[in-house]
């Protein structure tokens, strides 16, 4: 979804970015709004695009690699313990 929209766009800046797609799709905004009508976990078409929200769950030490303009959100710690998440850039060597 981002890399359509960004053809279609000269805006770069990923917070613009990721308000304007949210805005742009009634799927987004039904998501993202409090009393959505949607099952985010159910598979849906977005502009011919299959969407749905998938829950990663891990372990200690898990990592995940993924392209920084991922949507994602944060979820509830259900612990009693702090957890911390880490992000880093990498770009592929020329």
């Amino acid at each position: 979804m981002i890399a359509r929209y960004l053809d279609g766009t000269g805006e770069r800046e990923f917070t613009t970015v990721r308000d304007q797609v949210l805005a742009s799709y009634g799927w987004f905004r039904q998501l993202t709004c409090a009393d959505r009508e949607i099952d985010p976990m159910r598979e849906a078409d977005v502009d011919g695009i299959p969407v749905r929200v998938v829950e990663l769950t891990g372990s200690a030490g898990d990592v995940y690699l993924t392209h920084p303009w991922v949507l994602h959100s944060i979820a509830p710690n259900a612990r009693d313990t702090p957890r911390m998440m880490r992000s880093r850039m990498m770009w592929r060597a020329a």
